[in-house]
């Protein structure tokens, strides 16, 4: 199991390095922890309880502790706010709307 764990971290990090030297995408490690190029409190706070947070639920599966009942408050902690967020947000365009538009043409004739 502590393998498993521990290639899969690699294997992140790995790509999270690779992203950031990478011309092609415009990655920057340094955004999940700051706003503006400034170090932003609450940015640091957020990466390190979701960090915290995750090293409890990943040592309690190593020790065969983890439930239903706390993974799903972690799950509900931090994908709740994400799914809220679709599900709640308005759409850019307006939707589609169909007009009908009749014209009507009257012609009168006069004859002498």
């Amino acid at each position: 199991m502590l393998t498993t764990l521990a290639v899969g971290v690699g294997v992140a990090a790995l790509a999270t390095w690779r992203a950031q030297r990478s011309a092609t995408t415009q990655f920057n490690v340094l955004d999940l922890i700051t706003e503006g190029g400034r170090i932003s409190k609450i940015s640091v706070c957020f990466m390190i309880a979701f960090a915290v947070s995750t090293w409890i639920i990943v040592d309690q599966q190593i020790k065969s502790t983890l439930t239903e009942g706390i993974f799903g408050l972690w799950l509900t902690a931090w994908v709740g706010p994400l799914v809220v967020k679709v599900l709640a947000s308005k759409p850019d365009v307006a939707p589609a709307s169909t007009t009908v538009t009749t014209v009507t043409q009257q012609t009168t004739e006069t004859t002498p």
